[in-house]
């Protein structure tokens, strides 16, 4: 069963075991078994962005790299319900990511694993970090 939404960063800090993660995700992922956690559809094409910006640098193919993400996490693709949602939500920037994110976890009723203030703060989502 799916307990946990991972926003883009805790996504690659959890698979780079980057000490960025903070303390509490990383004590979840670490307890986690296979496919507990869950990602946006969303995050996959914002990781393969931040590739071909070269924001993030890799030692294999971004083909690879996305499909072990795909393979480390159950993907929640984007549905009409997310996609409404996501353009509803009182979130102070306009991201689409973080909007697709937060009304992903909304729909499924996950907490979201995120050091972002602004969604933090929202009080959208419950969030852990």
């Amino acid at each position: 069963m799916i307990s946990h939404l991972l926003d883009t960063h805790a996504i690659l800090w959890t698979l780079n075991d980057d000490a960025c993660l903070g303390n509490y995700a990383r004590k979840i992922v670490t307890k986690a078994v296979s496919h507990e956690l869950a990602i946006s559809a969303l995050s996959l094409l914002e990781i393969s962005m931040l590739i071909e910006k070269r924001r993030i640098h890799l030692d294999l193919a971004s083909i690879d790299f996305l499909k072990k993400i795909e393979t480390s996490f159950t993907v929640i693709p984007l549905d009409a319900i997310i996609a409404s949602e996501a353009m509803q939500i009182p979130l102070s920037h306009g991201d689409p990511f973080d909007r697709v994110i937060v009304a992903t976890a909304r729909s499924q009723g996950l907490t979201l694993l995120t050091k972002d203030r602004a969604i933090t703060e929202s009080g959208l989502v419950p969030v852990i970090w």
